[in-house]
């Protein structure tokens, strides 16, 4: 199979450089790099010569790590499409081997630069590199010095609108720079000096901030950047904060209301928040739901749902907080005794009669929380998409014979890893599944 793609991969390449006329209607180019060589000269050269004949590229789009980028690769792009390409997205890995500033300040239209770490990548790297985290802290100050290098440049052109960067680059940019931003991603920072400053220049224009953390002992360091000045960045309609799994219960503590008061005048419309929220430890912080209602505007929600056991007064607290209006719930379910009967979740779901998009995930060592079947049975008639896990989606859809609800098939190992807008058809959901780990994936429900 991954024969027959790289033959016809190979073959719409050369055709783009042989018929101009076909390179011309070419707006969108998305490469997924997971050759089994990982250096593949061959196929970076057909690359290369294809992007040189491509006048009218709007978006690069470079998924995985074999082959590396190069920086011909880049010098092609900005030769055959730097008078048109908005959006440039790949992952960091040896970013400072591939990245030449000067060829993307050739890029005069750029509005999108992403420099993140995809999950592919990360399981590539991960292969390669037996001591992943000594090389990775080796690596990263090139790395990050090359992003940070890259973004500037690219900001002199007044252009850039969504600026999506791994490491401390953003906080070592020119202040001036951060103007015109409507979009922020930061991906494994190690640490958040300074960010207080990138809040308060970013101004009214940023309307989304998202913050995917990697590393313990970050949570004091941004609750008081958040706490120097809860009402910058006041017109914020997208949050999210993703923190890894073994990390999440150090969110529990007395910084942590300091999130709550940054978020509390936002109009948020997207958040997106899986910090533990066991009431038991001292100094906990108030649990999320019980400040949604701040949130009037909000449709779509990640959150997390913890605690040793639920009950149908718990469920009762839940339903009364959680937006009538929501279009698309994820949900990381981490509790070890659900007392709640299936029909009382069931209920509770279909009171949201709006909600398109249920993504459960199961993060305790019980079965967790299983409601396929219910959900063929019963389920608001608006819900379209359903995720298990994270290998686990599939749409709802109507068989013919009996016009009863069923199950789609299960997406594909493609469309799970690689999760574009395009599989989802719908830009919130994108948002609401992106950086979240579709490795570590719990596969209980793939039968």
């Amino acid at each position: 199979m991954i024969d027959l793609r790289d033959t016809r991969s190979w073959q719409i390449l050369r055709h783009i450089k042989l018929d101009p006329s076909f390179a011309k209607v070419v707006k969108k180019l998305y490469v997924r790099a997971y050759a089994t060589d990982a250096i593949a000269i061959y196929e970076r050269e057909c690359l290369i010569d294809a992007l040189e004949a491509l006048p009218s590229l709007t978006a690069f789009i470079y998924d995985g790590v074999r082959p590396l980028l190069h920086a011909r690769t880049i010098e092609a792009l900005a030769k055959g499409s730097g008078s048109m390409l908005t959006e440039f997205r790949a992952p960091p890995h040896l970013a400072e081997e591939w990245i030449r500033p000067a060829a993307f300040a050739r890029l005069t239209r750029l509005e999108s630069f992403s420099v993140v770490k995809d999950n592919f990548s990360e399981k590539e790297k991960h292969d390669e590199d037996e001591n992943e985290d000594e090389v990775s802290a080796m690596a990263s100050l090139p790395e990050h010095k090359a992003i940070q290098d890259c973004a500037a440049k690219i900001a002199e052109n007044g252009t850039l609108r969504r600026l999506h960067v791994s490491g401390e680059s953003i906080c070592s940019l020119p202040l001036r720079h951060f103007g015109n931003l409507k979009e922020l991603d930061i991906q494994h920072p190690e640490t958040f000096a300074a960010f207080e400053l990138v809040l308060h220049h970013c101004g009214p224009q940023l309307e989304s901030l998202s913050l995917v953390l990697a590393s313990l002992g970050l949570e004091k360091s941004l609750c008081a950047a958040l706490a120097s000045d809860p009402k910058a960045v006041p017109n914020l309609r997208s949050f999210k904060l993703i923190t890894p799994d073994e990390y999440r219960s150090s969110w529990v503590n007395p910084h942590s209301p300091a999130i709550h008061k940054f978020l509390a005048n936002k109009r948020l419309r997207r958040l997106d928040i899986n910090t533990e929220m066991y009431d038991a430890h001292p100094g906990a912080h108030p649990r999320l739901f019980d400040h949604l209602a701040d949130f009037p505007e909000l449709e779509i929600l990640g959150m997390t749902y913890a605690g040793e056991r639920v009950t149908s007064g718990d469920l009762r607290t839940l339903d009364a907080a959680l937006p009538l209006g929501l279009k698309a719930l994820l949900i990381y379910y981490d509790v070890e005794v659900d007392d709640v009967p299936m029909s009382e979740w069931i209920d509770m779901l279909r009171k949201r009669q709006s909600l398109q998009y249920l993504h459960i995930i199961n993060c305790g060592l019980s079965y967790g929380l299983d409601l396929r079947q219910q959900l063929l049975e019963d389920h608001p008639d608006s819900l379209e998409l359903v995720g298990y896990g994270f290998d686990s989606l599939r749409w709802i859809e109507r068989d013919p014979d009996t016009g009863l609800s069923a199950y789609s098939p299960w997406w594909s190992d493609e469309m799970v890893h690689f999760h574009n807008v395009e599989y989802f058809g719908n830009q919130d959901w994108h948002w609401l599944l992106k950086y979240h780990d579709v490795l570590s994936i719990n596969v209980q429900y793939n039968d």
